[in-house]
């Protein structure tokens, strides 16, 4: 299966995934306090946060020893998959015995019984991880995509259920454990026995994983604490009330985060075969091309997105919820520099020592600046913590990026190219802007929001920005275009 079908399929899944998230979102903040709306998010990122810690790169390192492999994926995956859920029960243990210090931290006791939840949930969680990255590595991607999308529509459904007709945060814990179990075991049956047969576990082999993954391990644990912190710290340091309207304020803008997610999932283990071949130069030309397709598909929408936002957010989310949109532009800023994932090259050559000394620092500045910023602007002030510290981490990966592919930035991307792509954006954005501004009517808002992303497409095509090789492949898949010259 080619790259591009492998990103449609995940990309596929998840768009479905974030259309059903994205109807559930408004009806939570507008069905429940504001106060139980900041404990159930509360407890939510909680569960992430555990979850990002404990599976210490695990996943990513399978497709590595895999690669190194290939002869023996069932000792393989048998060791990285015991050795992953024991870390799972580890969590466990360990959340189950402080879960009233958490509590107390935040001062929010209705986090106690939610924390229990969640720590029965971990091992499952943990294990995913290693079961999604076997699937990718086998081509079973279609197969992820329709688990993924079953599963997570599930969750969704489960939620509206358990607020409108018991109105109790506390089943839908109970429904999100339950359908991770049940997720984890499905999964599972659906690996392919060449990963499976026969049975092989010994500690060496699970010693060298887990020694392998620790430096990219602690650099994934350093990068899940570093994008948590201001959740954080908003927490210890303010209301509940107050997290609420910053975490609303914090949704990703629909669709561009799944594009980035699903490249970075598909080409992460195509990097991993260049760089075992030692293919430095179609390394770069793969960077390149992925880093201009993302600038095309998505800067036209985050223009758009952000403009219309101070009339949006309320409109999705009430009124309750004015203040998130300020929140929300600012940490939606960091999206156009996100069109690269900044470690796949590193994490490909193993280059972890220098992903974690990285994300270390770049940590300790977030920290900073939330410590500093948020007693004086609030949720503002952690929003900018946290664009400013992403795009210094962003920018130290890339430099050590560049450094392994040993290629010059213009190489691995044009800058003129994704200058011009984001003025056209900002200028027809702009222009749609000001018809509302005249014209302030929120239907309009149904033509106008759409209209400022197609112009931008359209301007971008006739101005001849795109190169001409992503203008064939999009007409190649979709031949309807071809009347349009």
């Amino acid at each position: 299966m080619s790259i591009l079908k492998k990103v449609t399929f995940v990309f596929g899944a998840e768009v479905i995934n974030i259309l059903a998230s994205f109807l559930i979102t408004p009806y939570l903040s507008r069905s429940l306090s504001v106060e139980d709306n900041g404990t159930y998010n509360q407890a939510l990122y909680l569960g992430i946060l555990c979850a990002g810690i404990l599976q210490l790169g695990m996943a990513r390192v399978i497709l590595t020893s895999l690669e190194a492999k290939p002869s023996g994926k069932n000792r393989v995956f048998w060791n990285n998959f015991n050795a992953v859920v024991s870390l799972g029960v580890f969590g466990l243990l360990v959340l189950l015995f402080f879960r009233s210090e958490i509590a107390n931290a935040y001062s929010n006791q209705d986090l106690i019984p939610l924390l229990t939840l969640i720590a029965v949930a971990l091992p499952f969680k943990v294990g995913l991880f290693t079961l999604n990255s076997i699937l990718v590595h086998a081509e079973k991607v279609r197969t992820l995509a329709r688990i993924s999308v079953f599963f997570n529509v599930l969750k969704l459904l489960s939620l509206f259920v358990c607020i409108q007709y018991f109105n109790s945060v506390y089943l839908c814990f109970v429904a999100l454990l339950a359908i991770d179990i049940l997720m984890f075991l499905v999964t599972f049956y659906c690996l392919p026995n060449e990963y499976l047969r026969p049975w092989h576990f010994d500690w060496e082999g699970a010693k060298y994983q887990l020694k392998l993954a620790l430096p990219l391990g602690m650099g994934s644990i350093i990068l899940v604490l570093f994008n948590q912190t201001d959740r954080v710290m908003m927490s210890i340091m303010k209301s509940t009330e107050d997290f609420a309207i910053f975490h609303n304020g914090t949704i990703a803008i629909p669709f561009i985060g799944v594009l980035f997610t699903s490249i970075a999932t598909i080409v992460l283990p195509e990097l991993s075969k260049l760089e075992a071949n030692d293919k430095r130069s179609e390394m770069t030309l793969l960077k390149r091309r992925v880093i201009h397709f993302s600038s095309y598909t998505t800067f036209p929408i985050i223009c758009s997105i952000l403009l219309f936002a101070p009339v949006l957010i309320p409109l999705y989310l009430s009124d309750k919820y004015v203040d998130s949109a300020g929140v929300f532009i600012i940490f939606n800023l960091v999206l156009f520099f996100r069109v690269n994932n900044y470690q796949d090259v590193l994490v490909a050559a193993s280059k972890t020592r220098s992903i974690f000394t990285i994300s270390l620092l770049s940590l300790l500045l977030n920290i900073a600046l939330n410590y500093l910023l948020i007693p004086t602007f609030n949720y503002y002030g952690a929003a900018a913590a946290s664009l400013l510290s992403n795009i210094i981490l962003m920018a130290l990966l890339f430099r050590e990026g560049l450094r392994v592919l040993n290629a010059r930035l213009e190489e691995v991307f044009s800058p003129g190219i994704l200058l011009r792509v984001l003025l056209i954006s900002v200028l027809c954005s702009s222009l749609f802007g000001l018809i509302y501004f005249i014209l302030p009517y929120n239907l309009l808002l149904l033509i106008l929001v759409p209209g400022a992303i197609i112009s931008s497409y359209f301007m971008l095509w006739k101005l001849g920005i795109i190169e001409t090789d992503f203008i064939a492949l999009v007409r190649n898949k979709f031949p309807v275009l071809n009347r349009f010259k």
